[in-house]
């Protein structure tokens, strides 16, 4: 499992999650985002269901890559965890880092970020005591 967040983000995917969050102010919109983002859908759902099919399929993978890294686990125990935009990019970090492929990882960050860590790793980080414990 990683235990960083390398490769650093770029500017341009900094300026790419800043935008993704300014312009979608809830879930469902950012559900629609990563829906559209996966093509038309052949049975015509819409996008937003599209994208909660999509990342309901790939949760296991997402607990995976996300939940098991120290680091990201530390990083959401700070007080920093409260900046949106920074926690979207310590999450694409990490979903970069280990090469999530298939949902766009920005998009899916910032829905991370917007649900919240802690609701996406519940199940796992009370089985372990946190890091900074």
């Amino acid at each position: 499992m990683p235990t960083s967040f390398e490769p650093q983000l770029s500017v341009d995917q900094m300026e790419e999650i800043a935008g993704v969050l300014a312009d979608c102010a809830t879930e469902g919109e950012l559900y629609h985002r990563i829906g559209l983002s996966l093509g038309p859908g052949a049975g015509g759902e819409p996008p937003e269901q599209r994208g909660r099919w999509a990342l309901q399929r790939r949760l296991g993978d997402l607990r995976n890559a996300l939940c098991e890294n120290a680091k990201l686990r530390s990083y959401c125990d700070s007080a920093n965890a409260s900046d949106l935009t920074a926690t979207a990019a310590a999450i694409a970090g990490g979903l970069i880092a280990v090469h999530f492929a298939g949902i766009n990882p920005i998009l899916v960050a910032c829905l991370i970020a917007r649900i919240g860590l802690r609701t996406i790793c519940a199940e796992t980080w009370t089985k372990t005591p946190s890091p900074n414990a």
